[in-house]
């Protein structure tokens, strides 16, 4: 259970700022890119009406060995991004996890270690309306994913080392703190829709997109 994106149009698109909480805020998801020689959006927030703020868990194919990144963008076009020490081949399942703990700190981990902090002082936060995976959704969308994509988890939290570690492990979002877990889509590929399975009322929205076979075993709570 898991979804294939084409690299050019495929996307999942929520337009609700229920998913949107302020920082601290992290992302995770198992990735398996097809492609590693261009720029990928895995997870990201952004504003829908503007080209400007963001905040996004992206593959660097263009940069040498293929890292992954969490990058923060505010309204006033100032960006900083953590860089993971090792990267990304095609054809195979990573796990990556983003953490945005504040605006001056950005976390990126990469199979649950190859972590590097950014603490670039950014600021003001900047408005968020959108949540995509597997695109940059904003007036012009874009970095479309070229892969596959599961178990996507968003928390209004900076989880720790030990969390993301877990969740590299094989165990699912709603397995790690989950009093703080805003959305957990498992990215089941069968139906026209993806809902949120941690909560009521979040729906993801698919265009395009292909069951895909799950990249492994994870591990829920009893």
């Amino acid at each position: 259970m898991a979804r294939h994106f084409n690299g050019t149009t495929d996307k999942i698109v929520n337009l609700s700022a229920g998913l949107i909480p302020p920082l601290p805020v992290s992302f995770a998801c198992w990735f398996k890119p097809s492609d590693v020689s261009a720029d990928h959006v895995m997870v990201a927030h952004a504003n829908q009406g503007a080209a400007v703020e963001l905040i996004t868990l992206e593959l660097q194919g263009t940069v040498a060995g293929h890292p992954i990144r969490a990058r923060f963008r505010n309204a006033l076009n100032a960006e900083s991004s953590a860089v993971s020490t090792a990267g990304c081949s095609a054809g195979q399942w990573y796990h990556g996890c983003a953490v945005f703990a504040s605006s001056s700190s950005r976390t990126i981990y990469l199979d649950g270690a190859n972590n590097v902090t950014d603490t670039t002082g950014i600021g003001n936060f900047g408005v968020f309306n959108c949540t995509g995976i597997g695109v940059l959704q904003r007036g012009t969308p874009g970095l479309f994913f070229a892969g596959d994509i599961q178990e996507v988890g968003i928390w209004n939290a900076a989880l720790t080392a030990d969390e993301v570690n877990s969740l590299a492990k094989g165990f699912a979002p709603s397995c790690v703190r989950p009093s703080l877990l805003v959305a957990y889509f498992p990215l089941f590929g069968r139906g026209a829709t993806e809902n949120n399975r941690f909560k009521t009322g979040d729906i993801l929205t698919p265009t395009g997109t292909t069951y895909a076979e799950h990249g492994g075993m994870m591990l829920y709570p009893g």
